[in-house]
């Protein structure tokens, strides 16, 4: 009734396709989850004055988080071939 056949190369490009999906998800999710969730943590009732000397820190793990993948990519950009 209906062809299903599917090529080596469309189901390669289809893992592609996921994977990159994927990864654009939770890229975007994390950009946005990460801030509201220590923002919830640290304004909690009876916590920030308890935990605002952790605010510093939150806030040098939340850059290290961007800027690594960052980094690696490039480095992978512009390191010399061979």
């Amino acid at each position: 009734m209906f062809s299903t056949t599917v090529t080596s190369e469309q189901f390669i490009q289809a893992i592609i396709d996921t994977v990159y999906m994927v990864g654009m998800s939770l890229f975007a999710g994390s950009l946005i989850g990460i801030p509201i969730g220590i923002l919830l943590v640290v304004t909690r009732p009876g916590v920030f004055w308890r935990t605002s000397c952790c605010i510093p820190c939150s806030i040098r793990s939340l850059t290290s988080f961007v800027l690594c993948p960052l980094s690696f990519c490039w480095w992978r950009l512009f390191r010399s071939p061979g």
